[in-house]
């Protein structure tokens, strides 16, 4: 099952997409520097258990800038569980925060439970544009 995220906020760094699930907000912010432009209106979700052989480079910064064609690829992140909270669990990217295609993400517990994926140290997040 994916969900479907709007666009919905612009920070200086960052972009925000997000959907209120089960009364829990969801919200996932991407560098501008990996976002497409023009900015997708919209995101889709996948939260699966975590797979080591999906481990993928991300792009660097510098690459994305040579070829800003790879902002298109969909991102795969492999995340690791920072704090569990009364209605999300925050998860952080692996690797050098540098990196990191998604910033921390606080996923509501009821997307977690019907995936089987509460309680998972690591699980794996994939972020397609629409």
């Amino acid at each position: 099952m994916s969900l479907v995220l709007e666009l919905k906020k612009e920070t200086e760094n960052k972009i925000r997409w997000d959907k209120v699930i089960d009364n829990t907000p969801f919200e996932l912010y991407i560098p501008k520097w990996r976002v497409p432009s023009p900015k997708p209106r919209e995101v889709e979700i996948e939260v699966l258990p975590y797979n080591n052989s999906a481990i993928n480079t991300p792009p660097t910064i510098t690459q994305v800038k040579n070829n800003p064609n790879l902002k298109n690829n969909s991102i795969i992140a492999n995340l690791t569980i920072f704090g569990d909270h009364s209605r999300t669990v925050r998860y952080d990217p692996m690797g050098d925060e540098n990196m990191w295609e998604i910033g921390s993400v606080y996923i509501p517990i009821s997307i977690l439970n019907e995936k089987g994926l509460y309680g998972k140290e690591k699980i794996l997040i994939k972020v397609k544009w629409r």
